[in-house]
């Protein structure tokens, strides 16, 4: 576990957790390939974001998927099992004392244990690693932890449920993401006008086709990138992007930064200034050292 930032000049975990005052933690934690956790709860609330691998969580009977920019909220009484991917999962936290996330929580958003996986979503996140990695006072870290939770408020799909059909239409194209479908194939795979289906399409899920094809296509890329060793190139043949300067271009239309840009910010970190902390971390409790 490396520790990224300390706010108002606390230098270790166990300083943080014996401290009234303090109010948040950030850390950067590397699980092993195919590391397990048994049914537990954290010592501390937090927000995490997947840099890179995947990871399994399970919460009762319900599992979900994160990959690279998927981002968890994780409040202490969340009862839950991980399980992290072939290559190990790197994660960025911010863990909160009671009473700042309690201050955090308006509309009791921080209440349940929620990802997040969404394009929009992950924006939020890779900024506010960004951020993190920028040595940002403890202040304007603050406002960036406040940034990033008003970005998480999301528009609720139509109270409705949409019809078989139309989820198949979804499925389809999360699944063969890097087909480029076109509107009037899948109009003609469910037997429906193209307009209505584009019409119905926007309408439970709130943006065109075509954008979800593309949020979709770069989300997928965004896995590739940091979770494989995969070229650039190849990459970019794989998601049907022209050549790779078209995809160069169109990642950094929608992320800020070219697609290297962004592979170097979530792979690995080892800073030697850490060893102290790691010597430290090293003696905590294995239920304060699980995700």
């Amino acid at each position: 576990m490396t520790i990224l930032k300390t706010p108002i000049s606390i230098n270790n975990f166990n300083a943080f957790i014996n401290n009234p005052n303090a109010q948040f933690l950030l850390i950067d934690q590397f699980y092993k390939p195919h590391q397990r956790f048994a049914s537990h709860s954290d010592y501390f609330s937090k927000i995490s974001i997947v840099l890179n691998g995947q990871l399994k969580e399970g919460l009762g009977k319900k599992e979900e998927y994160a990959n690279t920019a998927s981002l968890v909220i994780k409040p202490n009484s969340a009862i839950h099992t991980n399980v992290f991917g072939p290559r190990g999962t790197r994660i960025i936290s911010v863990l909160m004392h009671d009473h700042f996330w309690q201050s955090m929580n308006m509309d009791h958003q921080l209440d349940e244990l929620k990802w997040f996986h969404g394009l929009q979503y992950a924006k939020a996140s890779i900024k506010f690693v960004q951020e993190v990695f920028s040595g940002k006072s403890h202040h304007e870290m603050e406002e960036s932890i406040i940034a990033l939770l008003a970005n998480l408020q999301h528009t609720p799909l139509s109270s409705s449920t949409p019809p078989l059909w139309l989820q198949g239409v979804k499925e389809r194209l999360e699944d063969e993401w890097e087909m480029l479908l076109s509107v009037q194939t899948l109009a003609q795979w469910v037997d429906v006008h193209p307009v209505y289906l584009a019409r119905i399409f926007r309408k439970f899920y709130h943006c065109s086709i075509k954008d979800f094809v593309r949020q979709t296509r770069v989300r997928k890329v965004m896995d590739l990138l940091g979770s494989t060793n995969i070229s650039l190139a190849q990459i970019a043949f794989d998601a049907g992007y022209a050549d790779q300067s078209h995809f160069t271009r169109q990642f950094k239309v929608e992320m800020g930064m070219s697609p290297g840009a962004f592979r170097q910010l979530v792979e690995d970190r080892k800073p030697t200034a850490i060893r102290e902390d790691l010597r430290m971390l090293s003696k905590l409790s294995a239920a304060e050292l699980k995700y």
